[in-house]
Formats: C-alpha cells, sequence, structure tokens
C-alpha cells in the first residue's frame, strides 16, 4: 500500500509541476565574444564580454577542458547565441561548445 501511494504522489508532483509549454529554439547565430574570466578545472565555466559591453557571467562550456591553461584572457571566441521561446517570453542565451573554447591538445 505505501509503495502505492508513494508511486502516485510522485505522479502527481511530476505531473503538477509540467505546465505543457515547451521550450523551443527559434534561431541561432555565431557571435564573437572575448574572453574576460575562467573557472577551471572540473565543471570548466568561462565569462565572456561582447563588443557592445554585453557580459555573460558562468557560461558552462564542458565537464573537463584538459587544455584551459592555454586559453588567454582577452582572447576572441566564436560562440553561438541562441534566441529561445517558451510561451510568450523569449531570451538569448550564450552557447559555448567544447570545440569551440577547449583548444586542440
Amino acid at each position: 500500500m505505501k509503495k502505492i501511494f508513494l508511486v502516485t504522489a510522485l505522479a502527481a508532483v511530476t505531473l503538477g509541476a509540467c505546465d505543457g509549454i515547451i521550450v523551443r529554439e527559434v534561431s541561432r547565430h555565431k557571435q564573437t565574444y572575448t574572453l574576460i574570466g575562467i573557472d577551471p578545472p572540473k565543471h570548466f565555466y568561462i565569462d565572456v564580454i561582447t563588443d557592445d559591453g554585453e557580459v555573460h557571467k558562468h557560461v558552462y562550456v564542458s565537464k573537463h577542458c584538459n587544455t584551459w591553461r592555454s586559453l588567454q584572457i582577452g582572447q576572441k571566441l566564436e560562440l553561438d547565441n541562441v534566441l529561445y521561446r517558451r510561451g510568450g517570453d523569449m531570451w538569448r542565451q550564450v552557447r559555448a561548445s567544447y570545440d569551440a573554447v577547449c583548444p586542440k591538445s
């Protein structure tokens, strides 16, 4: 009986938290950013800034980046700028891939 109640409670919480509105990617384009900060080494994050002065802090890159020491503060990076929509809300997010940030060894 306890197991049935637990499964029912978990299903209710899970389904109740889902409002059915799906997040969709609207557009994606490459943009040049300047590297202004590095948070190494495990769960590797970076801080970047656009030419217009828009700062993006704690941008996730990868779980590991073994060559992070060869990155230079001030170097230019080509990263994805992605526009998302969820219902009536829209927002942009910088997406940093491992290949775009972590130098080849």
